[in-house]
């Protein structure tokens, strides 16, 4: 009865430093994988806007260049032309210059 015991005792603990000794190699494998993983290319372009209010007009501007985007008076057709102009892109635009012209948010 003692030997049972004791090989059973002997046997948890040898098959649970086995298995600990597989998780950290299977771990360190998957470490080195995610290591060696070459980055995601971004795959869209950011454009960076600015906006001015006039009367009733609002106007758009790349905010690198201060070059001329599209214009409109609401932020729907704002986006729109942007859309059409520049598929594939995130417009990007300050909170404080949103508020400013009186648009809340362009998603």
């Amino acid at each position: 009865m003692l030997t049972f015991i004791i090989g059973t005792i002997l046997g948890f603990v040898l098959g649970w430093y086995v298995l600990r000794v597989l998780i950290n190699y299977k771990m360190k494998l998957i470490l080195d994988n995610i290591a060696n993983a070459p980055l995601p290319e971004k795959d869209y372009k950011r454009i960076d806007l600015d906006f001015m209010k006039k009367e009733h007009m609002i106007y758009c501007y790349n905010r690198d260049g201060d070059v001329f985007l599209a214009s409109g008076t609401t932020k729907e057709e704002i986006m729109t032309v942007l859309s059409k102009k520049f598929p594939g892109t995130r417009f990007m635009a300050r909170p404080d210059n949103l508020k400013e012209v009186g648009l809340k948010g362009i998603e």
